[in-house]
Parts: structure tokens; C-alpha cells; sequence
């Protein structure tokens, strides 16, 4: 019998590639892997414009699946297979790098989402692997990583062990994913399993914590603030991590999947996103756009600005210098825009909607999504604590009321109101010790309306409560569709 050919990436002898590659091929075929990739891809649940990475990625199958409607990026660090990766990619914006899965090149919370198929039986460290998985995801972002489990085979037939000897690093990887992926920080939320072939292979979904590595010990006693005009340089760190937290939330994404199929963004258009923050909306219509279109996003603070910048390598998406009182635009130069949460930072948000409205073509489309703070819920805590916390916090918004005041600002500013939407907001059991609870906290305190004692109780009520899973934080969003 011939030689078997190594599928770990520092044993691949050139000659050996193209062999590698038809094994790669016919597993690829198999129905059960075939399923079991359909269902990693469907728990994933990729948004356009997201980033995701595949590491190991082989022939770059499923990046270019990926690639399909996000910014897909494979790692794969044999040369020659990466070659052919990129050679199958053809049209395809799927890219491809070298890279190893102990040192993946990328910066904390680049990615949305990560996959990582048959990867781990390779490695000698694969707790290593794990942990740069949850390094490059951001809060929130979730990864599917499959492997397999030879555990069977090894008892059942003595040839294939002493084959699998030569080519698995680690035959049990399959059965100790839960535990790898939960050392890392990483929460496994579902599972699935097929039987290919002699190995049971197994597919974990698991998801980083919105406040991931964020604790209140590490959290400065300052106040942070989400106007631009007021975000110190050392402040945009815990603000980006604040603004991925809350992007993870269901009823974010709910929000915005609303408003983007309402919107329902062409190829060939124009979209404009208003105060665009880390830039993912921006992403989400460039991909929309495509090459004849144009997706800008305004934001006034130059940190979020390289951020969303950073965040958008290999996406059209560009990101402009602004103000929501002058957009730096012609009349009618757009389709579509887009603005969310801004309004309640601004003393004047008639301005802004006049803005808006003079930058929309005519029959353009508007999206204006904004909170209502009247609706804010904060459980459990001393009531006495929770109404003054709560009304700090309004005093110091220039128009807490803003999600209720929208239709009518849009009317005034002669666009029509077509449509409306809503979610409830609500945080994650992690935020009752992360930075937004803590952000409250500091704020009463900084204002006067609490002592510290208070604020220390008021932190610790909600983390024994959180422990138990009755800890309740959330305020109700509305959105606007509009047209001129």
C-alpha cells in the first residue's frame, strides 16, 4: 500500500499536494460532511458585511461559501494548498493568507465569526488553538469548530490505528471541543454530530460574551461618554467594547435585519450611514451596493473612524469626516441613509433630520433608529438608587425622549413616514459586571445622586442576581422608515 499522505500542513510534501487534494475532494462529497457543514453555516447565520474567518481552511470551500455575502478571510498555512485555494477562488472576493492557528495574524476582535473544520486532531496544543480563536472574535461573534473523534476506530480495528498514528496529532479532539472551547471563554450554545466514515465527527457552536474580558476591575472609574465631541482617546477602547456588546444583543440584530430588508438596498445605489460608529452598518451596504454603488459611513470622532476603517479592510465600505448638523454632501446625493442612535445625542436633532433629508435623492429611503430612555428597565437594586440612576442619566442626554420624537421630526423635515419598527434592548445576564453597569455606576457618582456605598450595592445586588439569571436590563428602541 502506498504511503499515506500527512494532512498536517508542516508534513506536506509538494509532491504529496495534489493527492492531499482529492482526499480533501472526495470527504468534501460525502453526504454526512456535506450536512454537517450546511448546518454549521445555518447556526452561524453570517450577515452581510460581517467579517468571518476560516483557519485552516484548506481548498477554501467554504470561505469562498462565506464570500458569498461577508468579508470571508481563509488561513491556511501550507503554501501550496493556499495556492490552490486562491486558484478555485477564482471571481470570488474570498481571500487567503498564511497563517497559523497558534498565532492567527490578526487583531483582537477583528472577526464576527469564526469556523474551523478538522483543524484541532492536528495539533499538539489545541487549548492554544482555542484560545486564538476567542482573541480574534469580537464580543459577542460566535465560531463553529468541528473535529473528530477516532475513539471507536482505534478500538475497533488495529490497521487504521497505526495509519492514523501517521497522520492525527490528536484522535480524541473531537470529544474534548466543549472543554477546550470553554477554557478559552468561549460558551457553547448547540451541537451536532455525524458519523463519516469510521469517526464521529463533531460540530460545536459557541459564542464569546458580550463582555468578554471586561470586568469592573478593569473598567476606569471615569464616566464614559458616547458623543463624539467628549470621547477622551483613552476612552475609545471601552466605548468599542460597550458598542460591540450592545451589536450582539437579539434585539439589535432583529432591529437592523428590520431595517435593512426595509430599506431593501440595490446594487448601483448610494447609501449614507449617519454617526456610523465601528462601521459594521457601512459593511452591510457595501455588500448591498456592490462595485457600481457606494457606501459611506460620516462619523466626527477620528479613533472610530480608523476603527470602522481597520474593521472594513477588504470591504468598499469608506468612512468620512461629519457632522450630522452639515453633511458634507450635495443635495440628492443619496439612495438610502441610514442613522442610528444619534439623535438622542443631539440638542438640535431637527437639524439633522433636515440634513437628511436634503441629502436624499428624491424617492430616497430613510432609516432613523433611535431609544426612547423613558423606557429603560433596570432590575433588581434599591428603587431610590435605580429612579435617581435613571434620571441622571436622562438629564445628561440632550434628548432622552428621542426615539418617540422621530416620526415627527422626519415629517417636519417634508419626508414621509412609511413604516415603523421596535425592539426592547435588552442586555445579556454578562452585562450586570460589565462596562455599561458600571458606566451607570460611575456616572451617579460622578453626578451626585448616589454615594459610593450605594453604587457598590447597586453593583453587587445586580451580580447576585445575575448568578441566579434575574438580572434585567433594557430600554426599547424605535425605527423609522421614511421617504422623500
Amino acid at each position: 500500500m502506498s504511503e499515506t499522505p500527512s494532512f498536517r500542513a508542516d508534513r506536506i510534501d509538494r509532491a504529496d499536494l495534489d493527492r492531499l487534494v482529492g482526499v480533501l475532494d472526495l470527504q468534501a462529497a460525502l453526504p454526512d460532511i456535506r450536512r454537517l457543514r450546511d448546518w454549521a453555516h445555518a447556526a452561524l447565520a453570517v450577515r452581510p458585511g460581517e467579517r468571518v474567518l476560516d483557519v485552516g481552511c484548506g481548498t477554501g470551500s467554504e470561505v469562498v461559501v462565506f464570500a458569498g455575502s461577508a468579508v470571508a478571510v481563509g488561513v491556511e498555512p501550507n503554501p501550496g494548498m493556499c495556492a490552490v485555494a486562491a486558484a478555485r477562488a477564482g471571481a470570488s472576493p474570498a481571500r487567503f493568507v498564511a497563517g497559523d492557528a497558534y498565532a492567527l495574524p490578526f487583531a483582537d476582535g477583528a472577526f464576527d465569526a469564526v469556523y474551523c473544520e478538522r483543524v484541532f486532531q492536528h495539533l499538539a496544543e489545541p487549548e492554544r488553538a482555542a484560545a486564538e480563536i476567542a482573541r480574534v472574535l469580537r464580543p459577542g461573534g460566535r465560531a463553529v469548530v468541528i473535529d473528530a473523534d477516532w475513539t471507536a476506530a482505534l478500538q475497533d480495528n488495529r490497521v487504521l490505528g497505526e495509519a492514523l498514528s501517521a497522520t492525527v496529532t490528536n484522535p480524541f479532539a473531537g470529544d474534548e471541543l466543549p472543554d477546550r472551547l470553554a477554557a478559552a471563554g468561549l460558551r457553547v450554545t448547540d451541537t451536532c454530530a455525524r458519523t463519516v466514515l469510521t469517526a464521529t465527527m463533531i460540530a460545536l457552536l459557541a459564542r464569546k460574551a458580550a463582555g468578554y474580558g471586561v470586568s469592573m476591575s478593569d473598567t476606569p472609574d471615569a464616566p464614559l461618554s458616547f458623543r463624539a465631541d467628549r470621547i477622551e482617546p483613552g476612552d475609545l477602547d471601552r466605548l468599542v467594547e460597550v458598542l460591540d456588546q450592545q451589536a450582539a444583543l437579539p434585539g439589535i440584530r432583529r432591529l437592523r435585519e428590520w431595517a435593512h430588508a426595509a430599506l431593501a438596498v440595490r446594487p448601483g445605489e448610494h447609501a449614507l450611514d449617519v454617526g456610523s460608529g465601528t462601521g459594521s452598518e457601512v459593511r452591510v451596504f457595501a455588500a448591498a451596493v456592490g462595485s457600481a454603488g457606494d457606501a459611506v459611513g460620516v462619523e466626527p470622532n477620528p479613533g472610530m473612524r480608523a476603527v470602522a476603517a481597520e474593521r472594513a479592510t477588504g470591504s468598499s465600505a469608506r468612512f468620512v469626516d461629519g457632522d450630522a448638523y452639515a453633511l458634507p454632501f450635495a443635495d440628492g446625493a443619496f439612495d438610502v441613509v441610514y442613522c442610528e442612535r444619534v439623535f438622542q445625542h443631539l440638542a438640535e436633532p431637527a437639524r439633522a433630520a433636515a440634513e437628511i433629508a436634503r441629502v436624499l435623492r428624491p424617492g430616497g429611503r430613510a432609516m432613523v433608529v433611535d431609544s426612547d430612555w423613558a423606557t429603560a428597565i433596570v432590575h433588581p437594586g434599591d428603587p431610590e438608587v435605580v429612579r435617581a440612576l435613571g434620571e441622571s442619566m436622562r438629564a445628561n442626554l440632550a434628548n432622552p425622549h428621542s426615539g418617540r420624537r422621530v416620526p415627527g421630526l422626519l415629517t417636519a423635515a417634508g419626508l414621509r413616514v412609511v413604516d415603523l419598527g421596535s425592539q426592547a434592548l435588552v442586555q445579556e445576564q454578562s452585562a450586570a459586571t460589565g462596562p455599561l453597569v458600571h458606566m451607570m455606576g460611575e456616572a451617579g457618582v460622578a453626578a451626585g445622586v448616589i454615594t459610593a456605598d450605594q453604587r457598590d450595592r447597586f453593583f453587587a445586588d445586580l451580580a447576585t442576581a445575575a448568578a441566579g439569571g434575574g438580572f434585567h436590563l433594557s430600554v426599547t428602541m424605535f425605527a423609522v422608515l421614511a421617504q422623500r
